[in-house]
């Protein structure tokens, strides 16, 4: 259980091998929140205004677009999170280039030790200086719905629900059920169509296949009512399930969250 406040984060960053180290060091900390990770710019900018983090992890070097271009567009946005740009880079005229661009540190990947406390390293920087760009809450909302257009706040709420019950975004299985959720929530018919609505989107825009998302999805359920605490999960879905069968069905737990942001639109 978290107490105080907590650094909302954003990771842009293009080696999935060095998101996975931040993903699991992340999740041992009280303080601070990897809310998501993506390996491009056009994702990360989307992250950006769907969390309204208060810092943003930018890797130079990304998958689509880099990180030099996007570093204005995130200074310009109203949120103003803090970045910290991690890099193998050791060009001089690079580095000015980023800092001027609104970088507040750049953290060479290079430095001795980062190979295996990099993740350390640039959480215990950004703890360093979180009390002078830390916002209250107030600010904090304000400045996020600035940012935040209908489409990306009612995103940012369904990923905030699902977190509560330990489905926490950075994998595919939490980003099929978030669009999922979205699309029932804001389609015109009222009902749950995963054959005819939902899974071709999903298989268009991930490009898998549709018996590997739904047990992506399946076995996300599973896992939540597995490790959540009986009491969360009795707070946060109160929709009835099954008791023989313990978890709900795909359909069901779509069905639920997608009537409970449904109800917030009307």
């Amino acid at each position: 259980m978290r107490k105080g406040p907590v650094m909302k984060i954003v990771m842009i960053e293009d080696d999935p091998m060095e998101v996975a180290r931040f993903i699991d060091y992340f999740e041992t900390l009280e303080d601070m929140e990897l809310v998501a990770a993506v390996d491009g710019a056009t994702a990360g900018m989307a992250a950006v205004e769907a969390n309204a983090p208060d810092a943003v992890i930018l890797d130079l070097e990304l998958n689509e677009g880099n990180g030099v271009q996007l570093l204005p567009k995130l200074k310009a946005l109203p949120l103003n999170p803090y970045v910290i740009v991690t890099t193998w880079t050791s060009d001089p005229v690079t580095i000015r280039g980023v800092r001027a661009n609104g970088s507040g540190h750049v953290m060479p990947k290079s430095l001795p030790g980062y190979d295996t406390e990099g993740p350390k390293m640039v959480a215990s920087f950004l703890r360093e200086l979180w009390p002078f760009f830390q916002r209250g809450p107030v600010e904090q909302k304000e400045a996020a719905d600035r940012v935040l257009d209908p489409e990306l706040r009612l995103r940012r709420k369904i990923g905030e629900a699902l977190g509560r019950i330990g489905i926490a975004p950075g994998t595919l299985s939490q980003r099929y059920l978030a669009n999922s959720i979205y699309m029932a929530a804001t389609s015109g018919s009222g009902i749950v169509d995963l054959d005819n609505e939902i899974y071709p989107v999903l298989v268009e825009r991930f490009h898998v296949t549709k018996a590997s998302i739904e047990k992506a999805m399946r076995t996300r359920i599973e896992s939540a009512w597995t490790h959540t605490d009986v009491e969360t999960l009795q707070r946060e879905f109160t929709q009835y399930v099954n008791p023989a069968k313990g978890k709900p069905e795909v359909k069901e737990f779509i069905g639920y969250y997608a009537n409970k942001f449904r109800e917030r639109l009307d």
